[in-house]
């Protein structure tokens, strides 16, 4: 049921805005071919954002997080608070991408994409079908 772990991520509050988020959620499971068939997909979305908002709440360096839908798949999108490349960031990046990969509950493909804070997604990337902003936990 979709709910059961978006309480554990700080700023989604309760009432309209929750009402909101499932209503991403839903769009998003919409969308994945395979959420179709899946009758955890809700369960499964909620633990890859319960997880995404725990490693953003890890990191000094992103200034915000958000999960991109587009119709190919999802995007991991970090925009850091830094304008410079940095090595560890980067690796600590990678390793998120090979653990969501390897995470046999989550099942969704989440490509992860780094930017500094200046850049504007807009102008790199393509609009997404949904956007659903990671709040540290």
């Amino acid at each position: 049921m979709v709910g059961s772990s978006a309480g554990e991520i700080e700023g989604l509050g309760s009432g309209a805005r929750l009402a909101g988020w499932r209503a991403r959620v839903a769009e998003v499971l919409r969308r994945d071919p395979v959420a179709g068939r899946d009758p955890r997909a809700a369960e499964r979305f909620e633990r890859l954002l319960v997880r995404l908002a725990s490693w953003v709440g890890d990191r000094r360096e992103v200034a915000e997080a958000h999960l991109r839908v587009h119709a190919d798949g999802l995007t991991f999108l970090v925009l850091t608070r830094s304008t410079r490349q940095d090595e560890a960031f980067d690796e600590a990046l990678s390793a998120l991408d090979v653990e969501l990969a390897c995470d046999g509950e989550v099942r969704f493909r989440v490509d992860v994409l780094a930017l500094p804070r200046r850049a504007d997604p807009g102008t790199i990337l393509r609009d997404p079908l949904v956007s659903v902003p990671i709040v540290p936990r």
